[in-house]
């Protein structure tokens, strides 16, 4: 396989974020409705933002558009560089409570910049039936997370141009590393909790994913674990991914005899991705 370019890029932030808030994560194009952030949601209080090479620069966000989809970061203090297509997390904190919302970068304006909502209802998502493997972390492998003995690296294979398709696939693996290594920790270090388990992704986005499975031997482990690794083959209209997130369940409900999984991201994906 003629693999031109490889992208690494630590999970350190987007593991913090998700500990920080207690799990809570919240659609941005809803931020409004929600009491304890509606001074942060219009601009009258300053707002935290984490960027993909996790720098955090505080911002005061208000709403760009009246639909909720669009909001303008105007920072407070000196911003580091971002790109335009960067995924950034946005953290609320007021009151004592705390919540995270994704965004994307579409437009610089100076200091300034405009971001998109990064919620499953407001972007793209796919209607699809891709069979993946996915099983639990370990109680050990979440208290390690959070303690920030262990991160995770993703690893992002691809060809230089997505113009002229390659042989084979292009590759997206988050792995598990100790926080002052780059080798991938082994199965034998105790990361899993149970073997992998047949599903189906149902629902695709930059943001996440609704995952559909029928397997409850280990359901307690689920609803205990906020993590699960998920391995599929995802289309591309170039070079399929063969991928192994890790990645957020944050709601679980029977639905149809079956277990319906609502994940995201640990942060989220690059929007050329998912070009199905």
């Amino acid at each position: 396989m003629n693999i031109k370019k490889e992208e690494l890029q630590r999970l350190d932030h987007g593991l913090n974020a998700i500990f920080r808030s207690k799990n809570n994560q919240i659609m941005l194009s809803r931020i409004h409705e929600h009491r304890d952030f509606s001074a942060l949601a219009y601009g009258q209080e300053p707002v935290q933002v984490i960027t993909p090479n996790r720098k955090m620069f505080t911002s005061l966000l208000t709403p760009a558009n009246e639909t909720n989809t669009e909001y303008l970061l105007t920072p407070i203090n000196e911003r580091p560089p971002v790109r335009v297509e960067d995924s950034l997390l946005i953290l609320f904190q007021s009151q004592g409570q705390s919540a995270l919302s994704q965004a994307q970068v579409v437009a610089l304006l100076g200091a300034k910049v405009r971001v998109s909502a990064v919620d499953p209802r407001v972007n793209i998502r796919y209607k699809t039936r891709i069979a993946i493997r996915w099983r639990c972390i370990s109680t050990l492998c979440r208290e390690q997370l959070q303690s920030q003995t262990w991160t995770l690296l993703r690893k992002r294979a691809f060809p230089e141009s997505f113009l002229k398709p390659v042989e084979g696939v292009s590759t997206l693996v988050d792995d598990f590393i100790s926080k002052d290594g780059t080798n991938p920790l082994a199965a034998s270090d105790g990361i899993w909790e149970s073997d992998l388990m047949k599903g189906l992704i149902v629902d695709l986005s930059v943001g996440g994913f609704c995952i559909l499975t029928s397997e409850t031997k280990h359901f307690d482990a689920v609803k205990s674990n906020i993590f699960i690794e998920v391995q599929a083959l995802l289309p591309h209209v170039s070079n399929d991914y063969a991928v192994s997130f890790v990645i957020a369940v944050r709601h679980v409900r029977a639905w149809k005899n079956v277990w319906a999984l609502h994940c995201m991201y640990v942060e989220p994906l690059a929007p050329e991705v998912l070009v199905i």
